[in-house]
């Protein structure tokens, strides 16, 4: 085993003396009845077998070099392997000698015993765990625990013998060459392949093993605290052992803010700078992986957002965890009318600065994702809002009105934010009051995507024109200073005016950029377009849902759709619309008209509030 053999001279003794009386009882045996033949001829074979094999065995024993012919050794507690196996013998009563036989490399791995199980724990709280160790010894120990971990008697014997501090070690050893490895496998070209991964699978796999063994003890023991494991440990040690363990999403919650606020502390000075993933990336992806986990988060660190937003090794975990942890599926409405308005304003504070920035580049992406589900009440300032000031709408809405992935990233999240929008439109069952007050929102929703959307067309414009306008002053300048150094005045003035000539012949070939004028004017052509579009929709849904419930006969005619070739839409459209009532029961028409004129008076009230908070 390892260059030793452990062998029990007592018991070897204890044996023999056995054995000895048993054969002496077996020969005293005595019996003349001719109906116990057949069982004295089996007392007499198995004092035969003792005498002629198991005793001239045993004997022969004592005349064995592994009894008194080998040197007395001991183990080298040196590494952990050997630690383990001098506290079995010892366990065991064991005397060792040397062996000169060949040896296997390392430990015959026969199955666990109790004994094993504690010297295990035993030897990993000892110098043994606070050593660096080997591959092999990492392949040895990932085996030993997947073997505690399946039998629970196992465990009970591993826990009370593996000390916190023998965890720290062990944990904060492992985490720290899992650290580097993986900072280095990075640096490259920040990809990992499956051979760079394969240098700490190992140690991943001892860390799902403890994190199992310590899951199957808190179900036995359930008043047992495994976050005071996680005390002597480093942050990442710590994280990588959280990973494993069940914790409910408030118990994550709250393990995950006090290890991420003691890495932001302990990187305040870091030793190496630069070393990535993070504590905090481990836990954010922990946490976004627990259902409603990332809420909680999000809701406990309100007081510091950036415990959420400037901690992760990649700021890409931080603003997903904003984006999952202010979603109104597990976000109740009275947690976001708190949560909202506080994180919008760090955001904006934080937009300003260009250290952050650098570090998360894609901040407006991440605010675009936050209101997302939430533009009415950021955005509205009306009794139903958030309560956020008209500064502080007005700068949000500019921060991604400027960034146009940001602006694109909103449009694209149609879903969320239709979400908001009651389904009471298309409910046959709903009343008149409901379907207005539904409609009351969606033209709200539309005229702050629409307002955004317009403002940005119109600021792309005027940055267009200005840089046009700059090239062309610029080459004005340079033609006019060359005409100064030409005395000959006709050449002169041939030079001068190519600019003024060659810029009429880009503008003659439409090279020349739309105007911002022609710019607001095709806005507004759309918000006639979105406004009819919007109109027609609700008032096809009210139709569906009037029909369904018997208000309006099979067979009517549907309402008219608005003509996208014409001239004027809106106008056509509002004509169309009232020939189609003509035709219908008058509280019906009524009904409907005001619905539509609902959409319309309320998406141009709703636009003219938004363009003139951000000077549409």
């Amino acid at each position: 085993m390892s260059g030793y053999l452990g062998y029990d001279p007592d018991r070897l003794t204890m044996l023999r003396e056995a054995m000895t009386r048993a054969e002496a009882d077996l020969a005293s045996i005595r019996c003349t009845d001719v109906d116990a033949t057949s069982a004295m001829q089996t007392v007499r074979g198995a004092r035969s077998t003792m005498n002629d094999i198991w005793l001239p065995f045993t004997n022969s024993l004592f005349q064995c070099r592994a009894m008194d012919g080998y040197s007395p050794t001991s183990i080298d507690p040196g590494d952990l392997i050997n630690s383990w196996l001098g506290l079995t013998a010892t366990r065991r009563g064991w005397r060792l000698a040397t062996d000169p036989l060949p040896a296997v490399a390392g430990p015959a791995l026969e199955p666990m015993t109790i004994e094993a199980a504690r010297a295990l724990g035993e030897a990993l709280s000892g110098p043994a765990g606070r050593e660096p160790m080997t591959g092999d010894e990492v392949a040895w120990l990932q085996g030993r625990l997947v073997e505690v971990a399946n039998h629970p008697e196992l465990v009970a014997a591993f826990l009370p013998a593996f000390t916190t501090v023998g965890w720290a070690n062990v944990c904060n050893q492992f985490g720290e060459i899992r650290q580097h490895a993986i900072t280095e496998a990075l640096l490259y070209d920040r990809s990992i392949n499956a051979d760079e991964h394969g240098q700490w699978a190992g140690i991943d796999a001892v860390f799902a093993s403890l994190g199992r063994i310590l899951n199957d003890n808190q179900r036995v023991h359930p008043s047992s605290d495994r976050a005071v494991l996680l005390k002597d440990m480093t942050p990442y040690a710590a994280a990588l052992l959280v990973q494993q363990l069940d914790f409910d999403a408030d118990t994550l919650a709250d393990v995950a803010r006090e290890l991420i606020e003691r890495e932001r502390l302990s990187l305040y000075y870091p030793e190496e700078t630069n070393t990535g993933p993070r504590a905090a990336d481990l836990l954010m992806t922990t946490m976004l992986a627990t259902p409603t986990a990332a809420t909680t988060y999000v809701i406990k660190t309100l007081d510091d957002p950036a415990l959420v937003l400037a901690v992760a090794f990649d700021p890409a975990l931080g603003n997903t965890m904003l984006a999952a942890g202010t979603d109104p599926a597990s976000m109740a409405p009275e947690q976001a009318e708190q949560a909202i308005p506080v994180l919008i304003d760090w955001v904006l504070n934080e937009s300003t600065s260009t250290p952050y920035l650098v570090y998360n580049p894609f901040l407006a992406i991440a605010a675009a994702d936050l209101i997302a589900p939430y533009l009415l009440p950021v955005l509205r300032p009306d009794a139903a809002g958030f309560g956020m000031s008209a500064q502080q709408r007005e700068a949000i809405e500019n921060l991604l009105i400027a960034n146009n992935a940001a602006l694109d990233h909103l449009l694209a999240a149609r879903e969320r934010i239709a979400a908001t929008v009651s389904s009471a439109i298309s409910d046959p069952d709903a009343s008149f009051a409901a379907r207005k007050d539904a409609v009351h929102d969606l033209a709200g929703v539309l005229a702050i995507v629409d307002t955004m959307a317009r403002a940005a067309d119109i600021r792309d414009a005027e940055r267009v024109v200005a840089e046009y306008e700059l090239a062309w002053s610029i080459i004005g300048m340079g033609a006019d200073a060359a005409s100064s150094l030409i005395e000959t005045p006709a050449v002169a003035g041939a030079v001068g005016s190519a600019g003024a000539i060659l810029r009429a012949f880009t503008e003659s070939i439409g090279l020349e950029p739309t105007s911002v004028a022609e710019v607001r004017a095709s806005s507004l052509n759309h918000f006639d377009v979105a406004t009819s579009l919007a109109g027609a929709s609700v008032v096809c849904a009210v139709f569906d849902a009037m029909t369904a419930a018997g208000r309006i006969a099979p067979g009517t005619a549907p309402p008219p759709l608005p003509d996208l070739d014409a001239a004027h839409v809106g106008a056509t459209y509002a004509h169309d619309f009232n020939e189609w009532l003509d035709d219908l029961e008058p509280d019906v028409a009524k009904e409907l008209d005001a619905i539509k004129q609902t959409i319309a008076s309320d998406h141009e009230a709703e636009t003219d509030a938004n363009g003139e908070l951000i000077g549409l």
